[in-house]
């Protein structure tokens, strides 16, 4: 798809979302995702999806759409499946003794598609445009998970993080070779062949919220809750130390990640109801939109 068409997608996803009035409530970002040219989608702990548009100096909501479902959100990913924008949702919840695990797929205008359980607990999600899959990470086993966004698809099994301890954000580099997925519990950062091999350590922070790689494949992005920083990983073989994003005092949770462009990077921030812009290379913080 070339760039006036991608544009014109774009604008056209932002349109389908109704502007409604929400009830006044507090919102707390979760997850955020960036479709190519287009809208930030925003995922809440309140069951709502936010459509934001942003620029270099400001920003504006420009739609929301609300759902159902019955346990905790967990992470967003978004695909293009067959030319059509998706979002995918995780969540987990439990019915009696037993807990499950569940990805949701949503059109970007808020549609039900299809959804698909399994019987973990699904703690993050990434989309893989190269391979077309999603993927996601078991949070009470060290696995992960393959769903083909496909019509009477099931999970499958893909591999397992050896030296795991409690599994949390996973994301995908561009060509769709390499997964990098955050243990919360240690706060290390594994990288893995999407095959399944190759398991080794690319960095250590406080408690890896979120997820990102560059589009050259050379730096990961890692959003800290614990240390409330964003920092940058160097994925060359003598990596060095992390390079924080922002000045102290910048997010208070930072749990969702997407590139605006290639020096400028979107966070949204549970704990302040936000979403910033920061200029990577000059580690500063733009602005800050709250989201309601």
């Amino acid at each position: 798809m070339n760039r006036t068409r991608r544009i014109q997608a774009a604008l056209l996803l932002l349109a389908a979302i109704a502007v409604v009035p929400l009830r006044a409530t507090t919102y707390h970002p979760i997850a955020a995702v960036r479709a190519p040219n287009g809208s930030l989608f925003v995922l809440t702990a309140e069951d709502t999806v936010f459509a934001v548009n942003m620029g270099l100096s400001s920003g504006s909501v420009a739609g929301h759409f609300a759902f159902k479902t019955a346990g905790i959100l967990t992470d967003m990913a978004y695909g293009e499946v067959g030319g059509q924008a998706m979002l995918f949702v995780s969540s987990s919840f439990s019915t009696g003794q037993t807990v499950l695990g569940r990805v949701q797929e949503f059109t970007t205008a808020g549609q039900p598609v299809q959804t698909w359980t399994i019987q973990h607990v699904v703690a993050g999600l990434t989309f893989d445009s190269a391979n077309q899959t999603v993927y996601f990470t078991s949070g009470d086993s060290p696995e992960i998970y393959a769903i083909a966004p496909q019509p009477k698809s099931s999970p499958r099994y893909v591999a397992e993080v050896a030296g795991s301890s409690k599994l949390g954000a996973i994301t995908v580099d561009p060509s769709g070779q390499q997964f990098y997925i955050a243990d919360v519990r240690q706060g290390t950062i594994f990288s893995m062949s999407v095959t399944g091999k190759g398991v080794a350590q690319v960095g250590q922070v406080g408690t890896p919220q979120a997820l990102l790689v560059d589009s050259t494949g050379q730096q990961l992005i890692v959003a800290d809750s614990t240390r409330k920083q964003v920092v940058a990983l160097s994925l060359a073989k003598n990596p060095g130390a992390p390079r924080v994003l922002a000045p102290a005092g910048s997010f208070q949770g930072p749990a969702g990640l997407a590139w605006f462009d290639a020096s400028h990077l979107l966070v949204a921030d549970q704990n302040k109801a936000t979403v910033s812009l920061v200029d990577v290379s000059a580690a500063r913080l733009l602005y800050s939109l709250p989201i309601s």
